[in-house]
């Protein structure tokens, strides 16, 4: 009841004439039990709104700072696409390649249902293959050794001779980080080069961004911490944490980025979409944003109204993060916190409600 009331007050407030929109955050955080949040407001070509609030580590006086790096979680799902779509334009690969085709070698020994999954439905979220969602799922997969493409290779083929979901799920969406995996696997093998180095090359040096992997703490104690409350109490995870990404998924799960430089990389998504000279083509940016309904190549979309809307929600076990555009608006929004659990996913997409209310009034 506390909540609601608080929130009730919080959506009057931002409607206010002059109200700053960094007060409305710093109050949903402390309401959310978020450490730290932080948001953008923006269009195509500038940035109308941003700001932070909180602190880096749970009860410490660490303040956060605007050029601070959070964790984005799955909506790394969109870094992965973009990096398909830039192979897909230059005629490495198509939508439609399978990873049989790409693999010929081990199609008489995977699931029958997988012999045909293709670059598409795995970016999609089609596949077939189970979620993958938790970390006790990892508890039985094995480790494979050699370079990190050997890595998602091996772990791939593994994956792939493994039965799917059931039948009452196989014809929906099923978010699943591992098919993201098997994507990277198939990207590697037609561009020659990691996933990492295509991060750097295809999104890092030609928008002018940092895009790294990891949680942010590990690059230095002087970033955000993550939190969650598997031991209790909310809790930050150290920088030595066994919280450890299994190195095949990175490309799923593991980006980390700061919010200005986020921002750059979806200003130019909405730049795309609105047919404004981008770096992808307009036909792409529809097509990982609206191409297949409700869900596309790592974009979930519907509409307000006339409008469409592309969005996502970034989850992991540490932080939380949410992304809007809106195209016919010219408006973006990104939330970003640094708690990992269903009070800090609250916390981030009720800002960004009242972000969207107040900025397209």
């Amino acid at each position: 009841m506390r909540i609601l009331l608080v929130l009730l007050l919080l959506t009057v407030a931002a409607s206010s004439f002059g109200q700053s929109m960094v007060k409305v955050a710093d109050s949903i955080r402390r309401v959310r039990g978020i450490p730290c949040i932080g948001y953008v407001v923006f269009t195509s070509d500038k940035i109308i709104d941003q700001g932070v609030a909180g602190f880096r580590k749970y009860r410490t006086r660490d303040s956060v700072r605007i050029d601070d790096r959070f964790y984005i979680g799955t909506n790394t799902f969109a870094f992965t696409s973009w990096i398909a779509a830039k192979l897909v334009e230059s005629g490495k690969i198509k939508w439609t390649t399978t990873y049989t085709q790409l693999f010929p070698q081990n199609k008489n020994k995977l699931q029958a249902e997988f012999r045909e999954v293709a670059l598409k439905d795995l970016l999609s979220n089609q596949s077939g293959l189970a979620p993958y969602n938790n970390i006790n799922d990892f508890a039985y997969v094995p480790f494979f050794p050699n370079d990190i493409i050997s890595q998602r290779r091996d772990f791939s083929f593994w994956l792939l001779q493994r039965p799917g979901l059931d039948t009452a799920r196989k014809n929906r969406m099923v978010i699943s980080v591992v098919g993201y995996g098997v994507a990277a696997a198939m990207l590697e093998k037609v561009s020659g080069m990691p996933w990492e180095k295509m991060l750097d090359e295809y999104i890092n040096t030609p928008l002018g961004i940092s895009a790294k992997t990891g949680w942010p703490n590990k690059l230095s104690e002087q970033q955000p911490w993550g939190h969650w409350s598997r031991y209790g109490p909310l809790s930050p995870e150290p920088p030595d944490t066994w919280v450890k990404v299994y190195p095949p998924i990175i490309p799923a799960i593991d980006v980390n980025i700061t919010i200005a430089d986020y921002a750059r990389f979806l200003q130019e998504h909405l730049r795309g979409l609105r047919g404004e000279k981008a770096y992808l083509n307009k036909k792409t940016f529809d097509l990982l944003h609206f191409g297949i309904p409700d869900y596309s190549l790592g974009w979930q979309n519907a509409s307000i109204g006339n409008d469409r809307i592309s969005f996502h929600t970034g989850e992991s076990q540490l932080f939380m993060t949410h992304v809007e555009l809106i195209p016919e608006k010219n408006i973006g929004i990104l939330v970003v916190g640094n708690n990992g659990e269903s009070m800090g996913k609250g916390g981030v997409l009720n800002l960004c409600r009242l972000l969207r209310e107040h900025y397209m009034r």
